[in-house]
């Protein structure tokens, strides 16, 4: 490796090379937060559904999940699913695509912390209310999706934020597998020059980061406050 003064210059060339792949990074965290939630969303009727087994289930999901580092879960969806596909007789797949290796991986791992946010949630929701919707005849579903959802979503929206924050960081193993998103590239970069330079890309990775989860923060403080600004519209609009 050739070790040099450090150049500003070269942070802001490599910036300007980084920032047109961050749309992988950006479509992988959307992907799999969409799928966390939705899988989140599953695993939170599961663990509330009458069923004992259906609830044993999603809580070995859990388990599992939450001791499953990132990037030994990455692998195992790549390389096992062909396996996987082989063993059940759906057909023959001889790679895994990567990309959606990685947004599958993740939408697991968000999943399991979705489900824990949507878990706590419910818990804060006033009992009265569900016992109200019971009442007039809801059932389990409908007081799920008609009382709790509509709230929950609200309640969660904080623990939403760092969910995403925490996808497009842990996203950056993608690259382990051979996608290109930003990570990637960077290390491509350092690659082509040879080892130099590497200071200056790691910097602008850095801050390209640093922009995109400021970014996804002050976008979702923006949905509390709407969210907000609408409950109390509600509860005045109650009392009146």
């Amino acid at each position: 490796m050739n070790y040099r003064t450090f150049n500003v210059n070269e942070v802001a060339s490599a910036a300007k090379d980084l920032l047109p792949h961050a749309g992988t990074s950006i479509l992988i965290l959307l992907a799999a937060l969409a799928g966390g939630i939705l899988m989140g969303l599953l695993l939170t009727f599961l663990l509330h559904a009458r069923s004992p087994v259906l609830s044993l289930i999603a809580r070995i999901y859990l388990r599992v999940l939450r001791g499953a580092p990132a990037v030994v879960l990455l692998l195992l969806v790549f390389y096992g699913l062909p396996v996987l596909f082989s063993l059940i007789g759906i057909g023959t797949l001889t790679q895994t695509n990567r990309l959606f290796a990685v947004i599958l991986t993740f939408a697991l791992m968000a999943s399991a912390q979705m489900a824990n946010v949507f878990t706590a949630a419910y818990g804060a929701i006033p009992k009265n209310q569900l016992e109200a919707a019971k009442a007039v005849g809801y059932t389990v579903r409908n007081r799920f999706f008609h009382v709790w959802l509509p709230q929950g979503l609200r309640l969660a929206l904080p623990n939403l934020a760092n969910t995403a924050t925490w996808l497009l960081k842990e996203g950056a193993v993608a690259y382990t597998i051979g996608v290109l998103d930003l990570v990637g590239h960077a290390q491509l970069r350092i690659s082509s020059q040879y080892g130099g330079g590497a200071v200056e890309t790691y910097t602008a990775l850095a801050l390209i980061f640093f922009v995109l989860i400021r970014l996804i923060e002050v976008l979702f403080h923006g949905l509390e406050r709407r969210a907000s600004v609408h409950l109390v519209k509600g509860a005045g609009s109650g009392g009146r």
